[in-house]
């Protein structure tokens, strides 16, 4: 065989592989821009992490505060007193100083088995209706939208009054403020 026939049978071989056997060149095309976008997302993360290990590093661990021995404890188990007319009206309604109706169920709390004191808040039931209404009457609405001090102001003010023993808790079995 002479040269040319090799070179011949070669430049065949060359044109049948690049013709049906070979990988075409957008397919070699499309894997490079596929690695190139999974190379970039692999990039991103891998900067992103070790960014977030570098600031992380720098802050106190985020412990939660310690929570008050106030909030821990255990409320005290007592006895109650349901602020109830005769008549079944158990709800005490009021205009505040602006013109706001407050209506608000009360309940005295007090330690237990004290039978005497438990007498005496309820012989003098309609003495709690008008001095939690007067209470009201003479507040403006911002006053009384602190619970918290609403019910300790009207805890002293009963507490006050009574002879046989303290009220522990006042609780506010239902407590609304309408704006008329």
């Amino acid at each position: 065989m002479s040269d040319d026939a090799l070179n011949e049978g070669a430049s065949q071989e060359a044109a049948a592989s690049s013709a049906g056997g070979g990988v075409p060149e957008f397919v070699i095309l499309i894997l490079k821009i596929v690695g190139i976008i999974l190379g970039a997302i692999l990039l991103t993360v891998v900067v992103s992490y070790v960014m977030f290990q570098i600031l992380s590093s720098d802050r106190p661990s985020q412990n939660f505060a310690e929570t008050s021995p106030a909030y821990e404890a255990k409320p005290p188990i007592l006895q109650w007193y349901d602020l109830m007319l005769t008549g079944g009206t158990d709800s005490i309604r009021a205009r505040t100083r602006d013109e706001k109706s407050v209506n608000v169920k009360v309940s005295f709390g007090y330690d237990l088995n004290n039978t005497a004191l438990q007498t005496e808040l309820i012989n003098q039931n309609r003495r709690w209706f008008d001095l939690i209404r007067s209470h009201i009457s003479g507040s403006l609405l911002d006053e009384i939208k602190n619970e918290q001090q609403f019910k300790e102001e009207i805890r002293r003010k009963v507490n006050q009054i009574l002879a046989s023993g303290q009220i522990r808790e006042v609780l506010f079995i239902n407590f609304e403020i309408f704006d008329n």
